[in-house]
């Protein structure tokens, strides 16, 4: 009986110990996820950055979603495996890691980040986030994207600059309104603008009609679930008098589509180059949104 008890009262010590271990053990990261590329036209076969965790020493470092890196502490990542690439990015005994990242504003550019090492059961930031992203009045809007990519590899990391092509003036409000929207967005991203030089013409197009494949009102009453919009003028939820994104385009009596297409004017000039950038605004050549 006693050695029972004493079997139980050590098994009670060693669980309680590795409980207390766990809760010691640290674990460091850097601020950011990555992918490796398989994109041609993008850090092909390297560590691309995928997001970056909101005050990470990643974000005070200047690390941007879309980085490629290129080198870990000097070792070029071409001359690594995929499996070796955590473990460079977490070396034992260093509380940083130099990295070396290119992006359409600069071919290379070394940044150190450091270790950010917490408790295992220490909360992130992100978490935090997720908890409590039930609070915010924001909601995110989807719209059906069709992307046409190119199938020739070209490095978007060649082109630095562009320019638009010229405005309808029946419509000029408009579209320099988006056109003020894709350079904000260009410019963020590293290219400038060139008017007399480009190495890419952005073309936009857009057009509203009645739907050519609309049956008609369903006539089988089903209940729909709205779409809504965050009104920051006013502070609050909208009705979207557009149709779900997972809605059938026959249900749609009108068809509103708007459009982007990127045309090379460095490589080969006048080829369309839609959808081969992994960059928010060239991933939407076709964009349409039915109501």
């Amino acid at each position: 009986m006693r050695s029972v008890i004493l079997s139980t009262l050590l098994l009670v010590l060693a669980v309680c110990t590795v409980s207390a271990q766990n809760r010691n053990t640290s674990i460091c990261r850097l601020g950011f996820t990555y992918d490796i590329s398989q994109s041609k036209n993008w850090g092909n076969n390297k560590p691309v950055i995928k997001s970056i965790i909101p005050y990470s020493s990643a974000e005070q470092a200047g690390i941007k979603k879309y980085d490629v890196i290129e080198e870990i502490n000097g070792v070029p990542v071409t001359e690594i495996s995929v499996d070796e690439i955590p473990q460079l990015l977490n070396p034992a005994g260093r509380n940083d890691v130099l990295l070396t990242i290119s992006n359409l504003s600069s071919p290379s550019k070394q940044v150190l980040v450091k270790k950010d090492c917490k408790k295992s059961n220490a909360i992130t930031e992100d978490q935090l986030a997720s908890a409590y992203a039930m609070y915010t009045n924001e909601q995110e809007f989807v719209c059906p994207f069709k992307t046409t990519v190119t199938s020739d590899g070209v490095d978007f990391g060649n082109f630095k600059t562009f320019a638009f092509s010229t405005i309808d003036e029946n419509n000029r409000k408009l579209e320099t309104v988006i056109n003020e929207c894709i350079e904000n967005e260009l410019t963020k991203k590293g290219l400038t603008v060139d008017i007399a030089k480009p190495d890419l013409l952005i073309q936009t197009f857009y057009f509203f009609d009645k739907n050519p494949n609309y049956l008609g009102a369903n006539k089988v009453l089903v209940e729909k679930e709205p779409t809504y919009r965050y009104n920051f003028s006013h502070s609050k939820m909208e009705k979207f008098p557009f149709l779900n994104y997972a809605a059938a385009e026959a249900e749609a009596e009108y068809l509103l589509q708007f459009g982007i297409r990127i045309i090379d004017q460095k490589d080969i000039p006048g080829r369309v180059r839609p959808g081969a950038c992994p960059v928010d605004v060239y991933a939407i050549p076709i964009r349409e949104i039915r109501t």
